[in-house]
């Protein structure tokens, strides 16, 4: 997550969506005397995260006291097979769910990638949950979707630009357009999306259902 006010911008970052080349961008842009706001790891700036959703993280900048008027939010996508196969092979869910990040986890217990997607749920922070559109439930894996990270319970969008990390010479244009400067665009490693496992046509389903904004913009 990054907020720049010295550039009037707030950086969503969704998981496994290029977040962390975006980040290291942004940096070059990092006015820390304006208050410029940087958070790569849980507890690094409490309350802060550094996967916070638009809704929640503008909601906790001004009940910080900070003035968000004008400022510009974007978010980065990425296509939701890609996206659920990364986070897959990183955090190596088990067959309870739980993940190597999290107490209990069962290294040896792993969960198929179909099932997973299928049976799989995922926590997400209570407050960002309470914001987000009713559908999106900690019992599936739609808190990973652009949905829960952009829109209010009304359906109310709460970014300005939604880019696609395949499409990241886009961002490098728009940002230097906006602030003057030509910042080298670190391109995303898409070694890995060659290996994503064919799916099943109701796998397939399940995705356009948990993901139905990343499934059309990218033709799930």
């Amino acid at each position: 997550m990054r907020v720049l006010f010295s550039q009037k911008l707030i950086a969503i970052s969704k998981p496994r969506c290029g977040s962390t080349s975006v980040r290291r961008m942004l940096d070059k842009l990092m006015n820390i005397e304006k208050g410029d706001i940087a958070v790569d790891v849980a507890n690094q700036r409490p309350p802060f995260h550094p996967h916070h959703t638009a809704p929640y993280l503008k909601q906790l900048l001004v009940e910080q006291g900070y003035n968000i008027d004008g400022m510009t939010t974007f978010i980065f996508t990425r296509n939701p097979v890609e996206m659920l196969w990364s986070y897959y092979k990183f955090f190596k869910p088990d067959l309870t769910s739980l993940y190597n990040f999290s107490v209990g986890w069962n290294a040896d217990n792993a969960m198929d990638f179909e099932d997973w997607i299928q049976k799989g749920r995922l926590g997400m922070n209570a407050g960002a949950l309470a914001l987000a559109p009713v559908w999106v439930s900690t019992s599936d894996l739609t808190p990973l979707s652009l949905e829960a990270h952009v829109e209010t319970r009304n359906g109310q969008h709460e970014v300005d630009k939604i880019f696609k990390i395949e499409e990241i010479d886009k961002f490098g244009d728009w940002l230097k357009e906006r602030t003057g400067q030509q910042l080298p665009v670190r391109h995303v490693n898409g070694s890995g999306a060659s290996a994503v496992p064919s799916l099943s046509d109701d796998i397939l389903a399940k995705v356009r259902q948990m993901f139905p904004l990343e499934s059309q913009l990218y033709g799930v």
